[in-house]
């Protein structure tokens, strides 16, 4: 017997047709991989945390699957500062040095007023394992002006809109499930806060983060050149999500 998983209308949503010992091992998968077979199209997906079938015949959840990342995300202390530095320094080192040209600098941002503020604010979340972070980002409202003129699907009122700043995953766990269930708790945090969307932006070379967002149901709404201190005018991508 073998496991296959059948695209409903949404391909967000899957529908499951065979069970059998290969199933625990779809935990394992984070990324969107779909091929056809015994003309079916077929897929693994994980999309935070956890895969969620849902039956096309009555639309509502079926089977969840666990990502295997047992901690959750968490807020800093101040305890916790040069650790996040060090892994601002670690992923800066490695994308400076790529395509996706952030120019981040952490003497200038991320640097450690900005974490030491966030975290005074509450803002600075983190992810661990195993005792160690290999995940951070701010979250909380504030947004440059530009944000104004975008075309939201959620307009407002402005406290209720989060974004993201500053999200970054420790270079070993680059390319793994940890952005996807970090950006999933990210979301839990929201709407327990009352948020009804996220806004935010993508710099028009960071492709990785950009695929993040799109596979986790976030909606391009515009491209827009922006100035932020740290890389000048550049182009970005404004995001929105729906919570």
């Amino acid at each position: 017997m073998s496991t296959t998983i059948s695209v409903c209308k949404d391909e967000r949503y899957w529908k499951k047709q065979q069970l059998d010992e290969e199933m625990p091992q779809i935990r394992h998968f984070h990324f969107f991989n779909r091929y056809q077979r015994d003309n079916h199209f077929t897929a693994y997906c994980v999309f935070g945390r956890s895969l969620q079938i849902i039956t096309p015949q009555d639309n509502r959840p079926g089977v969840c699957y666990n990502s295997g990342l047992e901690n959750k995300m968490e807020f800093a202390a101040l305890d916790d500062v040069k650790e996040i530095m060090d892994m601002y320094g670690r992923v800066v080192e490695k994308v400076n040095t790529t395509s996706v040209r952030l120019g981040w600098n952490t003497d200038t941002y991320p640097d450690v007023s900005f974490v030491k503020n966030a975290i005074a604010n509450s803002e600075m979340c983190i992810l661990r394992e195993d005792g160690r972070i290999i995940a951070a980002a701010v979250v909380n409202h504030e947004v440059n002006l530009e944000y104004d003129a975008i075309d939201w699907e959620i307009k407002g009122p402005k406290e209720k809109i989060a974004t993201i700043h500053a999200f970054a995953v420790s270079p070993d766990k680059q390319g793994s499930r940890v952005s996807f269930a970090m950006l999933a708790d990210i979301e839990d945090h929201c709407r327990a806060n009352g948020d009804l969307a996220i806004h935010l932006d993508v710099i028009d070379t960071n492709i990785p983060a950009y695929k993040l967002y799109t596979r986790n149901g976030y909606t391009e709404k515009a491209c827009i050149q922006m100035y932020y201190e740290v890389v000048g005018n550049r182009e970005f991508w404004m995001m929105e999500h729906v919570l």
